[in-house]
């Protein structure tokens, strides 16, 4: 499979952080998977569901780093945790916490700030966990500049055992 190089063309983070908002309205809006916007998202999702096979979804062994070498400051990586359910940010691209004002990697997701951003994403990823399917998702928010951003999340499954769900790829891009 041949892939052109793809450019990371990113805001600032003063520009971009959501916390940097304080607590203005985070507003979320679901996508179709079909037709994609972002090249860097079809090419995420390209790699998935060639990874995937049969199964309902790949193992985070079935990626190698080198192959998402143009989205890895945009990715993270999510825990999901049984008894009870819950999040933890695993691993966070350089870009991603830019996005959040702050680095998100061993914080569980409900910590994330702003907390009404944190809880709707935390029902994103229960819902995600329990249909198994990617989701595209539109985030809009003013940061602290009233500046209106926006950008967009591809949220993928991860399966060791290729059934249950036991790591999310999530993959942010700005438009």
């Amino acid at each position: 499979m041949s892939r052109e190089p793809l450019k990371l063309g990113l805001y600032q983070m003063g520009d971009l952080s959501l916390l940097s908002g304080g607590g203005r309205e985070v507003s979320f809006t679901r996508r179709p998977l079909r037709p994609m916007e972002s090249g860097r998202h079809s090419f995420v999702m390209q790699l998935w569901e060639e990874r995937r096979g049969t199964r309902v979804a790949p193992r985070r062994a079935d990626f190698d780093p080198w192959d998402l070498t143009p989205v890895l400051p945009l990715i993270l990586l999510v825990d999901v945790l049984r008894n009870p359910l819950d999040f933890r940010c695993r691993l966070a691209g350089t870009k991603v916490c830019d996005i959040h004002g702050a680095e998100v990697t061993g914080r569980h997701v409900r910590d994330l700030m702003p907390r009404h951003y944190s809880e709707k994403v935390w029902r994103e990823y229960a819902d995600l966990v329990e249909h198994r399917e990617p989701q595209l998702c539109a985030v809009e928010y003013t940061n602290r500049f009233d500046l209106r951003r926006r950008f967009t999340v591809l949220r993928l499954p991860l399966s060791n055992d290729g059934q249950s769900v036991d790591m999310i790829m999530v993959v942010h891009d700005i438009d």
